[in-house]
């Protein structure tokens, strides 16, 4: 059985360090509080839920199928919500944890079980989870900065960026220096074409507004998750009445949207991308309000992403062609999609900054949180890592498509593990744990053989872990 470890959590007044569940030694503000209310929770659930694979849902229903979509969606909702609980339940199992007292994180969990001969399996889950966020960072930085770059064409007739190094089979540019282009109408999902290293001025504006963000606190970003969450309710909306004036025609040539497809891969890759918020869900925990219902959080925020989802994506993929590979955003902001209102064409400029900017300094800082609890390296790096690395990577698929490609895979051969496969494996261990200790302590008699007790969440109340 693990080495039992308690946290020792002082509060900023009275102590400048935090010595954490995994004995690491914080300076007391690199976390946030337990402030988070039980609406402003459910929004920045909703908010991770509906992140950066959002916008690929439309191509999606176009290639994988309505129907088929639908299902898998509603099944990911399920089993994401399933997740979950387990993975609470197993947090809420470790020493000194009954009621979710300590810190803990998602890397802490398995650092906690899977120690001794185990310890590659703590540091494979470390590396997985290290890079999905990663990639989770690098899609919202790569999203957001075509989309502004796409904008400055559209109002100031160009955009320009610095070219870092000579490629001659660049479709644009191909020479160091600075480059402008006027025309975003392209098959690249960047107006800058393909095979170009450059620094946009796109990159730049959402750099300036992210960056800052990713070095507070998770409690401190809830005002701008917010706001986040209401601009998406309105530009979904906004999207939704324009595709039903449009006319929804799932039989069009081109783009039409069979009900099972053949391209199942962008199908489950971009889904199962959408669900990645598993391995978000202890950091909000760690800094809720004590009483605030977490089944009740988990599944109305992961259900309304979900209807988002689905939505969306079968309203835009029968208004529009998604038979390529751009995304959504590339769709509306491109001049020759016929159709598109003004003011549609205006939020899908601006849905990056609600939908994907507020979601970087997210994931910044959750990122930054498991390397600070599991004494991986201090603050600074922490930083660095989080805040500062993803944006160096995210130069060199800044153009072309390669980001539907990163999404695809990513989905596939990381997300899966970690946050379906780990959280079930998480409890199962925890409930041998449990009763291996009742064995020791002499509390497990004949009376209690094939019953357990219900599971005790909060505050002494009895809840059923598996219920909403």
């Amino acid at each position: 059985m693990p080495k039992s470890t308690k946290s020792s959590i002082r509060t900023k007044d009275d102590q400048r360090t935090i010595v954490t569940f995994s004995e690491a030694v914080v300076a007391a503000g690199e976390f946030g509080d337990k402030t988070i209310g039980l609406f402003p929770g459910i929004m920045l659930l909703c908010n991770n839920v509906t992140g950066p694979g959002f916008v690929g849902m439309p191509t999606a229903n176009a290639k994988g199928g309505w129907l088929s979509t639908m299902i898998l969606l509603a099944v990911c909702w399920v089993i994401s919500g399933l997740a979950c609980t387990m993975l609470l339940e197993a947090i809420k199992k470790m020493p000194g944890n009954s009621k979710f007292e300590q810190r803990i994180e998602f890397t802490t969990v398995a650092k906690h079980h899977f120690s001794g001969s185990r310890r590659w399996m703590y540091l494979t889950t470390l590396c997985l989870f290290l890079l999905a966020f990663m990639v989770s960072l690098i899609t919202s930085i790569v999203e957001s900065a075509q989309t502004m770059d796409t904008m400055f064409i559209e109002f100031f007739g160009r955009s320009c960026a610095l070219q870092l190094y000579n490629n001659e089979s660049a479709s644009v540019g191909g020479v160091v220096g600075f480059d402008c282009v006027d025309d975003a109408s392209g098959s690249s999902d960047s107006p800058f074409g393909n095979d170009a290293y450059v620094i946009s001025l796109g990159y730049l504006a959402i750099l300036v507004v992210a960056v800052p963000l990713g070095f507070w606190n998770l409690d401190d970003n809830i005002i701008v998750q917010k706001v986040a969450f209401f601009g998406v309710m309105f530009i979904i909306g906004e999207w939704c009445v324009q595709a039903f004036v449009e006319g929804l025609d799932f039989n069009k040539d081109p783009g039409s949207v069979p009900v099972a497809g053949t391209d199942m891969s962008t199908l489950f890759g971009s889904v199962l991308f959408n669900y990645a918020f598993v391995t978000t869900v202890p950091s909000w925990c760690n800094e809720k309000q004590v009483g605030v219902p977490i089944n009740f959080s988990i599944w109305t925020s992961s259900g309304l992403g979900t209807f988002l989802f689905f939505i969306i994506g079968i309203c835009a993929a029968g208004a529009w062609d998604f038979s390529g590979d751009s995304d959504l955003l590339a769709v509306l902001t491109n001049s020759n999609t016929p159709g598109v209102w003004g003011f549609s064409r205006i939020l899908a400029y601006v849905f990056p900054i609600f939908a994907l900017v507020t979601g970087i300094p997210i994931f910044s800082i959750i990122m930054r949180y498991n390397l600070l609890e599991n004494n991986i390296c201090g603050s600074v790096w922490a930083s660095f890592w989080s805040s500062i690395f993803p944006w160096i990577i995210s130069i060199a698929l800044y153009t072309g498509n390669t980001l539907g490609n990163t999404v695809t895979w990513s989905g596939l051969l990381v997300i899966v593990p970690l946050n379906f496969i780990l959280p079930a494996w998480f409890y199962l261990i925890s409930l041998e744990d449990a009763d291996a200790q009742d064995e020791e302590e002499g509390i497990l008699g004949n009376e209690r053989k094939g019953e357990r007790e219900a599971p005790v969440w909060e505050e002494g109340k009895e809840v059923d872990a598996w219920v909403p």
